[in-house]
């Protein structure tokens, strides 16, 4: 190969590597090829033993405007949180929210390059709806000493979904399936405590086949959420044996012999359900 057309080459993986269109050793491998050796795969000239610390220093470079916007953030936010409870409730609900976008805009962003380190801003982001949660009921005059109001963990189990669908991120969605389920059990509590076990069944069972015959419909347009429905349905198969134990009237036999048999029944669903989910994909 001449010189005028190797040049060319190697300008152009030289760009593919600056604007990262593909991974950094594939183009120190390829310039190392058209240029036989003349060009370090190790970093660009440093020594194999700083591989490591060139790897973080070009994370740092990457991420400079990032680091500096955050740093920036966080030290403001670390003077507002010392002033927090000076602060009325309007305004600590405007900070809480203001910290909330900004940990979720981060974490999108994030996602979007692929970087494994962006979950800790997407569940920090997650943890934070909590707080201001509580913020919001005690600033209704609900207060805190009660917990939690059912109205408000299902709207932080609906935003948990609905950022883990956005953002197609697992545990954002578990953790919203599984805040939903405990939501339905703390709304049914006073209304069916000192019914019967079989009602009880009936109340939790029925909302879960409808769910089950939607899905088994819906398979084809829900197949990338296909897993996560099926988690649903199971949770709410043992959602009568969870909420049984709060429940004083109901014998503990009972219990066992529904648990085992839904242990059986959720064997059998799982395993046909994975079947159906390759056979589908």
């Amino acid at each position: 190969m001449d010189d005028v057309k190797r040049k060319i080459i190697v300008t152009e993986i030289e760009s593919w590597k600056r604007n990262q269109l593909l991974p950094a050793h594939y183009c120190d491998f390829l310039l190392n090829l058209y240029t036989e050796g003349e060009v370090s795969s190790s970093a660009e000239g440093l020594p194999q033993s700083s591989g490591a610390k060139h790897f973080l220093w070009e994370k740092l470079k990457r991420f400079k405007w990032l680091l500096l916007v955050l740093v920036s953030s966080l030290t403001g936010i670390i003077y507002l949180a010392y002033h927090f409870t000076d602060f009325d409730p309007t305004m600590q609900i405007l900070f809480v929210g203001f910290l909330f976008l900004l940990l979720l805009g981060t974490g999108a962003w994030l996602l979007k390059r692929k970087e494994p380190f962006a979950h800790l801003f997407m569940g920090s982001a997650a943890l934070l709806l909590i707080w201001l949660a509580f913020l919001l009921q005690f600033q209704l005059g609900d207060g805190m000493d009660s917990g939690l109001k059912p109205s408000f963990l299902l709207l932080i189990a609906l935003l948990w979904l609905l950022m883990g669908f956005i953002f197609k991120v697992p545990y954002l969605i578990i953790g919203g399936e599984i805040a939903l389920v405990l939501c339905y059990a703390i709304w049914l509590y006073p209304q069916i405590d000192g019914e019967s076990i079989w009602i009880v069944q009936l109340i939790w069972i029925l909302p879960m086949i409808i769910l089950g015959v939607l899905v088994w419909l819906r398979t084809t347009i829900l197949q990338r959420w296909f897993p996560y429905f099926i988690l649903l349905i199971v949770l709410m198969l043992f959602g009568p044996e969870l909420q049984a134990l709060y429940l004083s009237n109901l014998q503990s036999l009972e219990l066992q012999l529904f648990f085992l048999a839904k242990t059986l029944i959720a064997t059998v669903l799982i395993t046909l359900s994975i079947k159906l989910w390759r056979k589908r994909k």
